[in-house]
């Protein structure tokens, strides 16, 4: 296990590369217009809609000061601590951004899965304790209709709702990134993913995720790696689409070694299509949040 952790650790540090990697909520800026935007070698003007910041009042309203996210349950664990556990999804929405008035903003955000009030752009606040374990299972709902999709008792109302949704921002596929669709081969020709293409066109695909907390301590396997992402589980993917990057599977295994290692760290280490669950130790004593399962400070 030790091997196993320290060649990741290497891994982790020499061979870093860019890929989507989604923090706690990403906003669909504005820009004045007229103006160009450059990706994938093929210049576009920004949208005619986009507003000029000169024309947007400031401290209009107050901003928010993000609560504690709600706790889904707590993991009883036998001859251990037991685990604050939290289940928190990534979703697309609208809300009120700019000032009063105006319209509102697409954003991607998080908020706990059974607590739709708790979605909202900046994320709510993991409040964890000292030493306290924490696990969080992250899942990706980037479809249409999440609530009908995932959570309609019998299956969704329509089947469109599990159809993924497109990234809000242009993707340029001649960069290194996550490249799902292993249709549009790498620069070097092979199918695969986590590479560069010559595709020139906007990615119009799944959106993949991986999660990393700021400030919380980790294993590898848990810290949001680039290319351990995955897709939603959407209804329209298909075998165009690699349903997890290449680092995937690694620290899915690590993940389940650690959970499997003596039975006090509570089992279920499952992460499964569009979620990931993980563990994360910690004896530091500062404030932070946790990926999966923490010993936070």
């Amino acid at each position: 296990m030790l091997d196993f952790i320290n060649s990741i650790w290497f891994v982790r540090r020499a061979c870093l590369s860019v890929g989507l990697t989604l923090s706690i909520g990403l906003l669909f800026g504005v820009r004045p217009g007229p103006a160009v935007a450059q990706h994938g070698g093929n210049p576009q003007l920004m949208p005619a809609s986009s507003l000029d910041p000169t024309n947007i009042d400031k401290y209009v309203d107050p901003l928010v000061i993000p609560p504690a996210i709600p706790r889904t349950s707590k993991i009883n664990v036998t001859g251990g601590k037991n685990i604050d556990y939290y289940e928190i999804a990534v979703r697309q929405f609208q809300q009120q951004i700019l000032p009063t008035g105006m319209p509102s903003t697409t954003v991607w955000s998080y908020g706990a899965v059974g607590a739709p009030a708790s979605f909202n752009y900046p994320a709510f606040t993991i409040e964890a304790k000292w030493q306290k374990p924490v696990r969080v299972k992250w899942v990706n709902e980037l479809v249409q209709d999440p609530i009908d999709c995932f959570y309609t008792p019998g299956g969704p109302v329509n089947s469109s709702s599990c159809n993924y949704l497109p990234h809000l921002l242009p993707v340029d596929q001649t960069l290194h990134w996550a490249n799902p669709a292993t249709a549009t081969p790498c620069k070097t020709g092979q199918a695969d993913t986590d590479c560069r293409t010559n595709d020139p066109d906007n990615y119009t695909g799944p959106v993949p995720m991986i999660v990393h907390v700021h400030g919380a301590e980790t294993y590898e396997w848990s810290d949001g790696y680039p290319e351990a992402w995955y897709l939603p589980a959407a209804n329209d993917l298909n075998d165009d689409f690699a349903l997890g990057g290449s680092f995937f599977d690694v620290f899915d295994t690590g993940a389940n070694h650690f959970f499997a290692d003596d039975g006090k760290k509570a089992p279920d280490a499952s992460w499964g299509m569009a979620a990931r669950r993980s563990n994360i130790p910690t004896t530091k004593r500062r404030p932070r949040s946790g990926t999966t399962t923490t010993r936070s400070a």
